[in-house]
């Protein structure tokens, strides 16, 4: 007899992209605007008899996830296995758009010294920023492989459960058509 339903394991694999979206979300912490935590969602696709769940968000997600190398350090990411891993993605030059800097320091209210206790200008400060971001890279977060490394265990006990849920239904459907 083939297997015929996937009720349960389609409703399984919904509420599991939904609790996976919440603990990337509360692994990012306060990494990322809040455009990141609103743009991140689960997608349950089925093809034939396959069930997939894909996390998706805004273009500069994965950025955060992987971090970004520098042009003198390099860094690195956890995958969905728990290996370590090179990051992707590299700054190829020695500066950053200046212009998103000079945003993120209006909008943080950043202001620097030199050594005489001046200010400093913002543009002035937001290239040394751009600079120093360009030669170290952007940490990566790794907020969607630490959300599947912690729920992994759930996920195949909650599937086993929903696979069990619908075999049982179609053996229950099986003996009702034989019947009549």
């Amino acid at each position: 007899m083939a297997r015929k339903s996937t009720k349960y394991q389609r409703r399984f694999a919904r509420s599991f992209g939904k609790l996976l979206v919440k603990e990337a979300k509360k692994n990012l912490g306060g990494r990322g605007s809040g455009k990141l935590k609103g743009s991140l969602k689960a997608k349950v696709t089925q093809k034939g008899y396959k069930l997939n769940i894909a996390l998706t968000g805004a273009k500069h997600n994965e950025f955060i996830n992987q971090g970004v190398s520098g042009t003198k350090t390099s860094q690195s990411y956890k995958d969905e296995k728990g290996n370590k891993k090179k990051s992707s993605f590299q700054f190829k030059k020695m500066n950053v758009n200046i212009g998103a800097i000079m945003k993120f320091i209006s909008r943080k209210n950043i202001k620097a010294r030199d050594e005489l206790g001046r200010y400093i200008r913002t543009k002035s400060l937001a290239y040394l920023i751009s600079r120093s971001v360009a030669s170290k890279g952007i940490k990566s977060s790794s907020h969607m492989s630490k959300a599947w490394l912690k729920l992994k265990k759930r996920y195949t006990k909650g599937l086993m459960k929903a696979v069990q849920k619908d075999l049982e239904e179609d053996i229950r459907k099986e003996q009702q058509n034989n019947i009549q």
